[in-house]
């Protein structure tokens, strides 16, 4: 079929950076093929939790079961940050206190005792 076969094996590393051959280096063009693999691939819907959930454009995400549409990140449909402040809102940080140095009341002397009895 192919007249050189190493055509065929031409993007076994980088994936689809592969289209940029030998430009930019190696690990521009693998960090490139991961960020494209995990936009490219399904999400799990918050909404109805299928695997169904796909890319439409930069930051918007779409449900092909339920066809809710939500915003998340460029490359996936939730962020670090977004996920930081979704356990703030959800009250994983609310039961965290400073602990507070117990204060103790001062012992009654023997005078205090007499005048209150």
């Amino acid at each position: 079929m192919f007249e050189c076969e190493w055509l065929i094996m031409a993007t076994k590393k980088v994936k689809s950076a592969g289209r940029f051959k030998e430009r930019y280096g190696q690990k521009t063009r693998a960090i490139v093929s991961r960020i494209e693999k995990t936009a490219r691939t399904t999400h799990e819907c918050p909404s109805c939790m299928k695997k169904t959930l796909k890319r439409q454009a930069a930051g918007i995400w779409v449900c092909g079961k339920c066809g809710v549409k939500l915003a998340g990140g460029a490359y996936s449909p939730s962020t670090a940050s977004g996920k930081i402040l979704g356990q703030l809102r959800g009250g994983k940080f609310r039961e965290v206190k400073t602990p507070v140095a117990e204060q103790t009341e001062p012992e009654e002397t023997q005078e205090e005792k007499e005048v209150v009895v």
